[in-house]
């Protein structure tokens, strides 16, 4: 237990992490330092000033790290969320996402079978995430929290794997 999370908090920082492309998601999205600055962080504190302020400004990051433009994200998301994805300039719809976000993980595996990355948000710590795990043939990048799993989906990538704190 306390050597899972030690190795979650090495994956988190970027310590192991030996693809280039993970490694791009996890510098800039997932634990970017106090360098980054984003623009969208000042109306993401307006528009939610203590709820869900920490996932909005991961998702943020996220979609300007994968250059989403068009996210897909449910109308019940929070306030904070909905704000961020704004923020990123992104536009959010209903059809054909280059990011897609989802708070259930049974959900997720028919959107990863079409190639769409999905973040998958749970407010649930005991949420079963393996369920939204893709199968053997599946080629790209997973990285699972405690209550996250970014499951991004790529071709020209071997199947990798992460556990993380985020």
């Amino acid at each position: 237990m306390i050597f899972d999370a030690y190795i979650r908090w090495r994956h988190s920082r970027g310590f192991g992490v030996h693809s280039p492309f993970a490694y791009h998601i996890v510098t800039s999205a997932i634990s970017p330092g106090r360098q980054y600055g984003y623009y969208g962080y000042e109306a993401i504190e307006q528009s939610d000033p203590k709820n869900s302020r920490r996932d909005a400004r991961f998702l943020l990051r996220l979609i300007v790290a994968l250059d989403a433009k068009r996210v897909l994200i449910p109308a019940t998301a929070d306030k904070a969320l909905l704000t961020a994805v704004r923020a990123s300039g992104a536009e959010i719809v209903s059809d054909s996402p280059d990011l897609a976000v989802v708070f259930s993980p049974d959900k997720a595996p028919a959107l990863i079978d079409k190639g769409i990355p999905v973040l998958i948000m749970s407010a649930s710590r005991k949420c079963d995430m393996e369920t939204a795990l893709p199968g053997n043939p599946f080629r790209g990048l997973i990285l699972l929290g405690l209550r996250k799993a970014l499951i991004i989906p790529r071709e020209d990538m071997a199947r990798t794997f992460y556990t993380m704190s985020f």
